[in-house]
């Protein structure tokens, strides 16, 4: 399997967490995703920050590669949320 590589993608998401052990968890996880270039804080708030990420291949691949890494990820009408399994 080959990961397409040459064009990168943006996607921006937000992250709700409960406490500051759920948010050192999701972000651990994602910097364990290799397709990920990095990730910007674009704004916080309570309990919630919002990122825009950085990404190569597919949203399908990324969706299957935030699976493995116990991370869920919904996008629907271009709102994009992540949380732990």
């Amino acid at each position: 399997n080959q990961i397409q590589n040459l064009k990168l993608n943006m996607i921006n998401c937000e992250i709700n967490y409960y406490n500051l052990n759920e948010l050192k968890e999701i972000k651990k996880n994602i910097n364990n995703i290799s397709v990920i270039k990095n990730y910007n804080i674009k704004s916080i708030s309570n309990k919630k920050i919002e990122y825009d990420i950085f990404f190569y291949g597919n949203f399908k691949i990324l969706n299957n590669l935030f699976n493995i890494h116990k991370l869920k990820i919904n996008y629907t009408s271009n709102i994009c949320k992540i949380s732990l399994i």
